[in-house]
């Protein structure tokens, strides 16, 4: 029963629950006037207009008597007699449902925003339970068919309205083989759910990094405002949501704020020059891929010579980036890790731990920068020089010349 003047009238309100189940407890949703739980006897019901209509909301729940419920950060905690505990995970779709998305050809909810994660628990020993998926956790309807044709994308974008992460489909980019993306992205009708794990930039794919640290994401997103767009053909919608600063951080940091924008920043910086140095690494194999060629046809000492002293010269600046022994994940114990798996331990550290950031952290991320300044200038100088010096060779000898794969700024 419900009653609107204070007890002085009551309202039957079963329209929808089983007549041979009995209702044990009741909860209205603090984020959605009139959103109305209830646990009976054989299951769980919801009511999107306080009471008047309820509908079976069981899923993989199983058939039991619900002892209590609660609503709890977004969540619906069910308590069953001889079943355990039970969590719905994130309610906001059921906060947001209408007639309207119902009629909607494709519609995506506001996410509920997000943590910036400090630490997950665990069960040492498995344990029966599941956590819920990681991430940021966005729902979307496709009440109209989606043809595999037809272009779909689930964008991230940060407050400056840049796109910080995307999926796309179909997507014909070349992926890696070794350490493929999670597609995501499902064309299904009627409700789907889609997942960022709240990582910005992505290593590139090279056989030194997959063989040993096959995880390619970057860096954690910094705490603030964003948004995640959806496209659908012609249709595109956009919402907003917040990464926000885990509250056990209080006190810890005097200005958790300012300490993840300077954490951010860092760690920009270092993905923007591993990302250059992965490229560089990338163009000087082409290049020599081409010297191979060249040198496999070439008749003249002086090409041979020039080639050959250019080869020795891209192996020496790509062993600087890369060690050429990381074949295993085992070679890591074997060998020292050169500038990029570097960088990239030193990122990966960095997104795991918590503010505040440590003096040790600035001065090797600085270190890191001058290192790969000095070399970066090298790598100037191979495009630049020696390589069109080598050309001029080749030009004379009547050979192809050698192609760089990237314009030189």
């Amino acid at each position: 029963y419900k009653t609107n003047d204070y007890g002085a009238t009551w309202q039957k309100i079963v329209n929808g629950i089983d007549p041979t189940t009995f209702a044990r407890s009741i909860r209205e949703d603090p984020d959605r006037r009139g959103l109305l739980y209830a646990g009976t006897e054989t299951g769980v019901y919801v009511s999107f207009d306080d009471g008047g209509v309820w509908q079976e909301l069981q899923l993989d729940l199983p058939e039991v008597p619900i002892t209590d419920l609660r609503v709890r950060q977004k969540d619906l905690v069910v308590a069953t007699q001889g079943r355990s505990l039970w969590i719905l995970d994130d309610l906001t779709p059921l906060h947001q449902i209408s007639e309207a998305v119902a009629s909607a050809g494709y519609h995506l909810y506001r996410p509920r925003n997000a943590y910036r994660s400090i630490a997950r628990g665990y069960y040492a020993e498995g344990g029966q339970g599941e956590n819920p998926p990681a991430g940021l956790q966005v729902h979307y309807v496709l009440n109209a068919p989606v043809e595999d044709d037809t272009p779909m994308a689930m964008e991230i974008l940060d407050a400056s309205g840049r796109v910080v992460f995307a999926e796309r489909s179909p997507d014909d980019s070349p992926d890696c083989e070794a350490s493929p993306r999670q597609r995501l992205l499902s064309r299904t009708h009627g409700a789907n759910r889609w997942s960022w794990n709240m990582q910005v930039g992505r290593f590139a794919c090279i056989p030194e990094i997959t063989a040993t640290s096959p995880g390619l994401s970057a860096y954690p997103a910094a705490p603030g405002g964003y948004q995640v767009r959806l496209t659908v053909g012609e249709f595109s919608q956009t919402q907003s949501f917040e990464i926000m600063i885990d509250p056990r951080l209080e006190g810890i940091a005097a200005d958790p704020v300012a300490e993840y924008a300077e954490l951010d920043r860092l760690s920009a910086s270092l993905y923007e020059s591993a990302t250059d140095m992965a490229q560089g690494v990338m163009d000087l194999r082409r290049v020599k891929e081409q010297l191979d060629f060249v040198l496999g046809i070439a008749a003249s000492s002086a090409v041979t010579e020039g080639g050959e002293a250019l080869n020795q010269t891209v192996d020496e600046w790509i062993a600087k980036i890369l060690q050429k022994e990381l074949k295993t994940f085992q070679n890591a114990y074997q060998h020292e890790a050169r500038l990029l798996m570097k960088y990239k331990d030193l990122l990966g550290r960095m997104g795991g731990a918590n503010i505040p950031l440590t003096e040790g952290v600035k001065e090797v991320t600085a270190d890191y920068l001058k290192v790969w300044s000095d070399i970066e200038a090298e790598l100037q100088v191979i495009k630049n020089e020696d390589v069109p010096a080598f050309n001029e060779i080749l030009r004379a000898a009547g050979l192809p010349e050698i192609y760089l794969p990237r314009p030189v700024t």
